[in-house]
């Protein structure tokens, strides 16, 4: 059986659309039937067009479903900082 892939754009969420994919994948694992869950994530930028933002989007999903099941990996640049969504996911 094929897979089904979708889109989400998370507007001004930066480098936290991968904290967000990767709590999705966590919560993918719970369901049942067992399946697998793999995303490609990419943040855009000004100086990059939407076209070339999906592209790399669907690199890094290419990436995910090479890489194995239940995977996140992404084409992001690092925060320049801790940002407040990584404080508030450690619990912190």
């Amino acid at each position: 059986m094929g897979g089904e892939e979708f889109l989400m754009v998370l507007e001004q969420a930066g480098t936290a659309a991968a904290w967000v994919a990767e709590r999705l994948c966590a919560g993918w694992r719970l369901r049942e039937p067992v399946t697998s869950f793999r995303a490609g994530v990419c943040v855009h930028s000004a100086d990059r067009t939407p076209k070339r933002t999906l592209e790399r989007s669907d690199a890094a999903l290419y990436e995910a479903k090479t890489a194995g099941r239940d995977r996140v990996c992404g084409r992001a640049a690092p925060p320049a900082g801790r940002p407040a969504w990584a404080a508030a996911a450690s619990g912190r």
